[in-house]
């Protein structure tokens, strides 16, 4: 009787598609359901990171290194890694996103190796100092008012 019980059981589960729900649990993974985003965006940044740049000739000019977020939080300027061989002798460009084309896995930037090796080099400025310890912005400061 208890083994037509348990087999009756596990016929209906399988019969409902093998999915079962325990304590907020989903599926055979044994992970939690979570709900999904997906904000609007033009291109995820680790899309760009690390590709190479090939001009319109499908020349290899270089390779994306770094984005540059202006104040506004808009990213204004991609870095790329040119000139050199295998690393050895290579130095940055900061070059105008809006130059840039991502189609697919490529990015392209229509410039020519000369014309990269014009641009001045691209240095990082240092950092501002970091405020003391228990230091507080004026953002998280309580008004008097």
């Amino acid at each position: 009787m208890l083994r037509a019980l348990i087999c009756g059981g596990l016929l209906t589960l399988a019969a409902s598609g093998g999915g079962w729900t325990l304590s907020g649990l989903t599926d055979w993974d044994g992970q939690p359901d979570r709900p999904k985003q997906t904000p609007d965006y033009d291109f995820a940044v680790t899309k760009i990171i690390g590709k190479p740049v090939e001009n319109a000739e499908r020349e290899p000019v270089g390779k994306v290194v770094d984005l540059i977020v202006a104040r506004d939080h808009r990213v204004t300027h991609a870095v790329l890694s040119v000139g050199g061989f295998l690393g050895v002798g290579n130095y940055m460009v900061a070059v105008p996103i809006e130059r840039l084309q991502l189609r697919g896995d490529k990015v392209f930037y229509d410039v020519s190796r000369e014309q990269l090796s014009a641009l001045p080099e691209f240095v990082y400025r240092p950092d501002p100092p970091a405020p003391p310890l228990g230091a507080r912005s004026g953002a998280d400061v309580p008004s008097d008012g």
